[in-house]
């Protein structure tokens, strides 16, 4: 999880969601992880991630710093669009899971006006519940 430095907007159009979410794929077959739920808000961010192989950090580095690259080209900035290192919890047990992803795909219930969850574009859920092709990766 990572939210916006003084908890601005990081994803201001659709096409920034979809670079964050093709950059995270990227990362993820390089430090070949496993994104098991995802979902993104205007100011942050939310990522379910298993490294088998370790590199979570060498993954979100990757995302971040070209993500911020990215963003601030296209907007004139030259600054960090987030907080700083991403905050992790580690998920050791299957009930914990359970919890986590749960808490992951109910972000959107904040959103003004409200959308249907599996209806909210940035998220996993609608894969998981099948309104929507999952991301390959």
């Amino acid at each position: 999880m990572n939210r916006g430095a003084n908890r601005q907007q990081v994803f201001f159009t659709a096409r920034d969601a979809e670079l964050f979410l093709a950059l995270v794929g990227d990362a993820a077959q390089r430090c070949a992880a496993e994104i098991h739920a995802f979902c993104l808000m205007r100011n942050h961010f939310h990522l379910l991630v298993h490294c088998p192989e370790g590199g979570l950090s060498e993954l979100m580095q990757l995302v971040i710093a070209r993500y911020t690259r990215a963003l601030n080209s296209r907007v004139g900035g030259d600054g960090p669009f987030f907080r700083g290192r991403f905050h992790s919890l580690l998920v050791d047990d299957p009930r914990y899971l359970d919890v986590v992803g749960r808490y992951i795909h109910r972000n959107p219930l904040d959103v003004s006006p409200p959308v249907a969850l599996d209806a909210y574009r940035w998220s996993s859920y609608g894969a998981y519940v099948g309104a929507r092709r999952a991301a390959e990766w």
